[in-house]
């Protein structure tokens, strides 16, 4: 189909997230609409809007991070396998969030 070819803007983002995270990086900024910084909030990124000024209706910038998407408590699976000791820990990363945060803080190891 047509319309399969092109990737989505969630698509897109996607990609531009990982490519920053594999460069060490815990944030991105991001032209959004209201209901792309919602669902990313709700997701477990924080999300700040950066300026006030819309380029149009519901459309913003907005720096998004994936520094804490654990909480107050990173599991020790997490933490061991950051390190380089143990296998990925598929029961304690459910986010794109925290998949973010183990890439970025392996990059950094």
């Amino acid at each position: 189909c047509y319309l399969q070819s092109f990737p989505s803007r969630s698509d897109r983002r996607q990609v531009r997230f990982r490519f920053r995270a594999e460069k060490g990086l815990f944030n991105s900024e991001e032209t959004l609409y209201t209901s792309e910084a919602r669902k990313l909030l709700s997701s477990g990124f924080s999300v700040t809007k950066v300026t006030e000024v819309e380029l149009k209706r519901g459309l913003g910038f907005y720096l998004v991070s994936w520094e804490n998407p654990f909480g107050s408590f990173i599991p020790q699976n997490v933490e061991e396998y950051i390190k380089g000791k143990g296998e990925y820990p598929y029961e304690d990363i459910k986010t794109l969030a925290q998949s973010l945060y183990v890439l970025t803080a392996q990059s950094k190891a």
